[in-house]
């Protein structure tokens, strides 16, 4: 199927009107009706925010999107940022539990993955989903950890009491008196 297709038969499973559809990713009901009957083609960005409106991937609505294309949409950011938040959550647990494997089963049906952590009898098992959980959890637990930790002086503030802090003598004497114990 066409994206001008596509776009229509998804607005019309959703139930939405072309003027709903429209002002829900910002652009004119007229703009949307050219774009369903095909006398326009819109941009990739477009079908990304028309995507978005409707709720599903872009490649719902672009079936013969290239890879090119697909590497500026605002779907493939989102799931580069997702990704590195998941790698992040990997190497935490690597470091707290000194191992971490992605273990995959497949069977004839199917497949399933899930995550090996720890090592030997200090081992346990996350299933499919946990990572998100747990990224969920740090960020959710992260702005409380700020609120304690940040320091809302003003910059130049802040700087001076650096600057004053390296040139103090107590300072300067703690630090070559490590440096001589760790050379």
């Amino acid at each position: 199927m066409t994206v001008a297709e596509n776009i229509k038969r998804i607005r019309k499973e959703k139930g939405l009107t072309q003027k709903q559809l429209g002002k829900k990713c910002g652009m004119a009901e007229s703009t949307l009706r050219q774009y369903e009957l095909g006398y326009r083609h819109p941009k990739i960005e477009t079908i990304q925010k028309i995507a978005d409106a409707l709720e599903v991937p872009i490649i719902d609505l672009a079936e013969n999107i290239t890879i090119a294309e697909y590497k500026q949409t605002e779907e493939y950011r989102r799931s580069l940022q997702a990704q590195a938040a998941l790698d992040g959550v990997t190497a935490i647990l690597k470091e707290l539990y000194g191992n971490f494997e992605i273990k995959y089963i497949e069977e004839e049906w199917g497949s399933s993955i899930y995550y090996l952590v720890g090592t030997d009898d200090n081992s346990f098992i996350l299933h499919d989903g946990s990572l998100e959980t747990i990224y969920e959890y740090i960020a959710s637990s992260v702005p409380f950890v700020i609120d304690g930790l940040k320091d809302e002086r003003p910059e130049k503030e802040v700087i001076k009491e650096f600057k004053k802090e390296l040139n103090d003598p107590g300072y300067i004497a703690e630090i070559k008196k490590f440096i001589k114990e760790n050379s």
